[in-house]
């Protein structure tokens, strides 16, 4: 505290008692100190002369009791004048609190002074802040009084943590306080409010005939799109995702549900049975999310799920041609209902046939109209032509009377109303259904992934698998509260909320307000709705999945696993069941993951004359040459216990097919050198040192009970092994037992083992095994030292220098070459001692010695 500032100071404490309070304790504390302090020293008339200048820089001057006005001006004036750190600590121990405005606004700054960036308000620096080390700096002359409000602060800045990690966990789960709060109804109702309208229109022919292939009456189609779009607009990701009765999905219910409760005896136990089921299968997802296993649906692959879509296609196609043809065709597989159909063709309904063959022309025409240039200026592209289609049948029968007449099978009576909730009263058989909800479950979400993930894309932003999990799960517990059937995404419904432009998942509420309006005042005038049309509307959704059959024609260009995968699935389906197809389906891809697995990718490598540092698959490069006496090999995968036989299995016959290769053209060499009588003589010559060469080889061997004979002939055509472990990832024990097997056999056969380019994790592990071998950081560093050399330098002149005399060796002039070595060595430069040039023209040299490499170079030259 300033001298002789007692008396303002107990002045303004008494004009301003709410503003004192916000004053931190430090000014008490400063001013209990200044009155047991005696007159000021002149070291206090300095601080004090300096401290007034401050305060007159930064606009802080002492007003008595500070109005609203002058607080915003002394804040103002605060952010325009920036001091330094020291004068801020000075200001903060030595200001007079008569202005507590000023001096709150100073504490505000000085609480962000490491930011580097003054603020004026406490929150908007978001980092750590280091307010408390003025309070710590000035612990002694404040007292025991400053713990309190550090105190106070840190408790207040934990509070504010958990509080914001407690809204974010919320927020998560509830993601509709992500979108809400900030929803702005100027920019997104209108399209959220047309999608919504729009897809609740299509909802009304597409409910009632999934209801009806589902197997129950047709208001529990529309039950489906009442509640399970509002719980998913509540809790899910995808913005653009449209919840409802899928075609797929209510032929899994029909299938897997009738097996258990016949539909045609028991309606009633088969419409529990339904209802309990989609309890079970929210159950189910809501146990998975938790459980955080989102990534479940991996392990479907791709072909699977076409193969599995298309087969059910075919079988919902299958199911509805007695509608459409108005004939009676008992319930079975697919071949057998296929030739029931064609036996009662005979009995067709013309008047059905009819009215469902006008249907089924004017969707797909407009289907085809839709992709013209025409209906996208005039914006008929979103017409909702399966309901007109709809009405038209439905007063086409009623207006004809073709019911009473011609015996066409209209819908009937459908109850209208809100269903209440209720529990349904099947649970004495979820045993039984565990496997329909396991099948319906696993098919639904990955159907609806895969929806997601592809429109997630498109708008750019990221999905929850996890969060969808506990969407989908509660969407379907709750909707099965309120009757209605498992639902879940739709393509075709969600790629025209898509173009539609909806901006927030609010359109699922707004289409469910449409199932409302329907149920509640529309549902008398659909008892002419004749169940042909109905079937012609479900044969236009299923187009796109039926048209997936072309699949297998660019499966077979690109992967011929994969073509099988899909086929398999596919004749799963049509043969025994979708259930049964989807479980062959994943288990045949298991197969052959486990057959890829175990049967990786090989490569002999070699390298271009041109380029000797380039290294490429002799099997795909033809212009690549193998290095003479060294074997480059590589394996495109980890090393562990399911393909460790076959990598050794494959790297010891590639060794033996060099050997015999090498062999091969040695004796067409000499075939080719046998015709001239000069090449024949130095090849017999050739052969005499050699055989001499080899017969003390063999004593010496035999002397020192070494290898036999063989050992010395092959050591000529392949003496070292270089395994380029850049693809190798990881390896387990038996991956590590195969490496000591592969070296021990070599080693018997007089070949070295050669490492390089080892991961580190790779190399920790052989580091931890114990097992010692030659290992180098790159492939050309490893080849080098197989073929005797050394590499001395890694720069580039050395490179470059080493292929220009590569080349010129290649070209013949090697006397320029060995004048330019020899003229690097009288300059000093490093160069490789073993390095001979080699004559054009000359026999095949062993690596004996290097004087009987000379001679032969030099005998070539001469003649």
């Amino acid at each position: 505290m300033l001298p002789g500032g007692d008396a303002s100071g107990e002045a303004a404490r008494a004009d301003a008692p709410g503003e004192t309070r916000e004053v931190d304790a430090t000014a008490g504390a400063t001013e209990a100190n200044s009155r047991s302090t005696s007159t000021p020293t002149n070291a206090q008339s300095a601080s004090t002369s300096t401290s007034s200048n401050m305060l007159a820089r930064t606009g802080l001057v002492a007003r008595g009791r500070a109005r609203s006005s002058d607080a915003d001006e002394t804040r103002t004036s605060l952010l325009r004048n920036v001091v330094t750190e020291q004068e801020v600590a000075m200001l903060y121990h030595e200001n007079s609190p008569n202005d507590a405005e000023s001096l709150r606004a100073l504490r505000r700054w000085a609480k962000c002074y490491c930011c580097c960036t003054p603020h004026a308000e406490e929150d908007s620096c978001e980092g750590s802040h280091r307010g408390e080390s003025f309070a710590n700096d000035s612990n002694e002359t404040r007292g025991r009084s400053g713990s309190r409000p550090r105190r106070r602060r840190r408790q207040r800045d934990e509070d504010n943590s958990c509080s914001k990690k407690s809204r974010k966990a919320v927020s998560r789960r509830l993601t509709f306080l992500n979108w809400m709060p900030t929803y702005s109804v100027r920019k997104n109702l209108k399209t959220d409010f047309l999608s919504g309208l729009t897809v609740g229109i299509l909802l009304i022919p597409q409910g009632i005939s999934y209801g009806l292939l589902a197997g129950l009456p047709a208001q529990y189609g529309l039950y489906a799109c009442l509640v399970a779009p509002i719980v998913y607009a509540l809790l899910g990701t995808c913005t653009q995702l449209q919840i409802g009765p899928f075609a797929l999905i209510s032929l899994l219910i029909s299938n897997t549900v009738s097996s258990i409760v016949d539909p045609d005896e028991e309606e009633a136990r088969y419409i529990e049975a339904v209802l309990t089921c989609s309890m079970l299968v929210g159950a189910f997802l809501t146990v998975l999310s938790f459980l955080r296993l989102g990534s479940l649906v991996n392990f479907l692959a791709n072909p699977v799920i076409s193969g599995l879509t298309t087969g059910g296609a075919f079988l919902i196609v299958t199911s509805q041609m007695s509608h459409f043809f108005g004939i009676s065709v008992s319930r079975g597989n697919f071949f057998p209902t296929w030739v029931a159909i064609f036996k009662s063709l005979k009995d067709t309904n013309v008047a059905t046939f009819l009215i469902g063959l006008f249907s089924l022309i004017i969707l797909l025409s407009f289907r085809e109209f839709k992709a013209t240039e025409l209906a996208r200026r005039t914006h008929l592209r979103n017409l909702p032509i399966a309901l007109i289609v709809l009405v038209l049948a439905t007063a086409i029968t009623y207006g004809a009377d073709l019911g009473e007449k011609y015996g066409v099978r209209t819908l009937g009576l459908v109850p209208g109303g809100i269903p209440a909730p209720h529990i349904p009263k099947a649970f004495d058989i979820a045993g039984e259904l565990l496997v329909p909800t396991i099948v319906i479950s696993i098919v639904g979400y990955a159907l609806s992934m895969a929806t997601s993930k592809t429109f997630a894309t498109k708008n750019n932003y990221d999905i929850s698998s996890n969060q969808e999990l506990l969407a989908l799960g509660m969407a379907n517990f709750i909707g099965g509260m309120f009757n209605g059937h498992p639902a879940f995404s739709s393509l075709s419904r969600t790629a025209l909320v898509h173009e539609l432009g909806a901006k927030t998942p609010l359109h699922n509420a707004m289409s469910s307000l449409v199932i409302v309006v329907v149920l509640l005042c529309l549902t008398t005038y659909l008892e002419d709705l004749p169940y042909s049309c109905l079937s012609a509307i479900i044969f236009d959704s299923l187009k796109s999945l039926l048209m997936q059959v072309k699949e297998p024609v660019a499966l077979w260009a690109v992967d011929k696993r994969d073509l099988s995968v899909w086929l398999v699935t596919f004749f799963g389906v049509l043969l025994f069941d979708v259930a049964y197809g989807l479980g062959i389906g994943v288990g045949y891809s298991i197969i052959v993951l486990l057959y890829t697995v175990s049967h990786p990718h090989f490569a002999v490598l070699g390298r271009f004359a041109m380029i000797p540092n380039l290294f490429k698959d002799l099997s795909r490069f033809h212009d690549a040459e193998p290095v003479p006496g060294v074997l480059i090999f590589r394996i495109d995968s980890a090393v562990h216990f399911a393909n460790r036989e076959d990598f050794r299995k494959s790297l010891i016959a590639a060794v033996h097919d060099r050997i015999a290769e090498e062999k091969d053209n040695e004796t067409e060499d000499i075939e080719q050198n046998a015709s001239s009588g000069a090449t024949a003589a130095r090849s017999a010559d050739t052969d005499a040192n050699d055989l001499e060469a080899g017969t003390r080889s063999q004593g010496a061997a035999e002397a020192n009970g070494g290898a036999s004979p063989l050992l010395s002939q092959q050591r000529q055509y392949v003496h070292s092994v270089v395994l380029d472990a850049s693809c190798i990832t990881d390896c387990d024990t038996s991956g590590i037992s195969s490496f000591i097997k592969i070296e021990k056999e070599l080693a018997k056969m007089g070949i070295e083992l050669i490492m390089c380019n080892c991961r580190g994790h790779f190399r920790d592990i052989l580091k931890r095994s114990g097992i010692t071998l030659q290992e180098y950081v790159s492939l050309q560093h490893a080849v080098a030292y197989a073929e005797g050399k050394k590499i001395v330098s890694t720069n580039a002149a050395p490179v470059a220098k080493a292929v220009i005399t590569t080349l010129s060796r290649a070209s013949g002039d090697a006397e320029r070459v060995q004048l330019e070595e020899e003229k690097e060595e009288e300059e000093g430069a490093d160069t490789d001692a073993d390095e001979r040039p080699v004559a054009a023209g000359s026999t095949s040299t062993t690596a004996s010695s290097t004087s009987k490499s000379a001679s032969s170079a030099a005998t070539a030259k001469t003649q």
